[in-house]
């Protein structure tokens, strides 16, 4: 497993407390690992900093395992007496005294950056993979497709493993295949594995329509249930999950499509008048009649029983569900990307593919369904979405 910060980079933060210009002669590897600057598939970071100089403030991003291996190395020169601190990924490394006009070097040891998110992504790999290859045991035993999709299938292209700094593993199936998985899980597993559908987290509460495999064996700090936490069972509190998708047949016609898709979202709007809390905070950055929808179809669907918010979703998403379309959409994905068409051709089959020590499900062109995911995949994303996104600093779902 490629280390979290090898792969995900150091922010880097030299503060000046004098207004007064600093040059930073050098600041990168004590001993490079990487010959170039910058990075073709990464235009966030650069591998060192030359000869920059800066008031206040600077703020880089550096990628090079030297970094890690032999130190952190900084040579800076204040043109004034002034206090300077070095960060590294939000945690202080050292501060000191710069004398005016004397160059100052050293090495900063950074192995010990990160400590508590390194130690909470390494339990959650570990069970990641438990997940996936009791998913993967069930379905090879039963012979169902399944399909890594997602930042899992990102990790496998790019990594071979999962990303570094990702804490969940997504897989997608047919709707028809999904029952079939249902119904063998359920004979199998004991305590374990739990299988939960999205009208099971218990007593009526919505998270998302999505149906999920937890391992109950082992808590995990994790914000998945935040916003149904005082709702839904407790049982399912803190457990990790991995994420099953739904292909379901999307209309040929743009227009039908659009609208098909404005229905789905519709839906997902009233369900979530039966969550603990909805934060329109959050939405303060989408469209008008985003924040107006996300205003009013919770307060019309907590009238209603969200029994028949989860029947009326299946239907709307199962309107094609006899007819040979050339796409899928996920009817049961995140609303942002639920329009977004998958060629039915890229799951017809079942190929594989290397994750961590295992090979599993993937569509028949992963190239194609990752350029159709993200566009741009072969780009690292900006540093800020770089983080676990269901650790509990982080927000959770929408």
């Amino acid at each position: 497993m490629k280390d979290l910060l090898d792969a995900r980079g150091y922010e880097i933060e030299v503060t000046s407390s004098a207004d007064c210009p600093v040059t930073i002669i050098y600041l990168g590897p004590k001993e490079a690992q990487h010959e170039g600057i910058f990075y073709d598939e990464d235009p966030y970071v650069v591998s060192r900093v030359e000869q920059k100089s800066f008031n206040r403030r600077f703020c880089t991003a550096l990628k090079d395992e030297g970094i890690r291996l032999s130190g952190l190395r900084i040579s800076l020169k204040a043109e004034e007496q002034t206090e300077i601190e070095v960060r590294a990924c939000g945690e202080c490394l050292l501060s000191f005294t710069a004398e005016p006009g004397r160059a100052v070097e050293m090495t900063i040891d950074v192995s010990g950056l990160c400590k508590k998110e390194k130690e909470y992504l390494s339990q959650v790999h570990r069970i990641l993979y438990l997940l996936l290859g009791e998913v993967d045991r069930i379905c090879q035993k039963h012979k169902i497709p399944y399909f890594l999709v997602f930042g899992g299938l990102l990790g496998s292209l790019r990594y071979g493993d999962i990303i570094p700094w990702d804490d969940d593993v997504d897989i997608a199936m047919t709707r028809k295949d999904l029952l079939r998985f249902k119904n063998a899980a359920r004979k199998e597993w004991d305590g374990d594995f739990l299988l939960m559908d999205c009208s099971e987290i218990g007593n009526g509460a919505f998270l998302d329509f999505l149906c999920r495999v937890l391992y109950m064996k082992e808590p995990v700090p994790v914000n998945i249930f935040r916003k149904v936490s005082g709702k839904c069972s407790k049982e399912v509190e803190n457990h990790l999950s991995l994420d099953i998708f739904i292909l379901d047949r999307a209309f040929d016609h743009p227009g039908l499509h659009k609208l098909h898709m404005t229905a789905v979202r519709a839906v997902y709007g009233l369900a979530m008048g039966h969550r603990a809390y909805v934060d329109q905070k959050e939405y303060a950055g989408r469209s008008f009649l985003t924040r107006i929808a996300v205003r009013s179809l919770p307060v019309i669907g907590k009238m209603l029983p969200s029994s028949f918010i989860f029947r009326l979703h299946d239907w709307i998403s199962t309107v094609n569900e006899n007819k040979k379309t050339k796409d899928y959409f996920m009817s049961n994905g995140y609303l942002p990307f639920i329009h977004t068409r998958y060629s039915c051709q890229w799951f017809c089959g079942e190929s594989r593919v290397k994750l961590g020590n295992m090979q599993v499900g993937a569509p028949n062109d992963v190239e194609a369904y990752l350029k159709r995911a993200y566009y741009d995949y072969y780009h690292y994303p900006p540093m800020e979405k770089r983080i676990p996104e269901h650790s509990p600093e982080s927000a959770g779902i929408l």
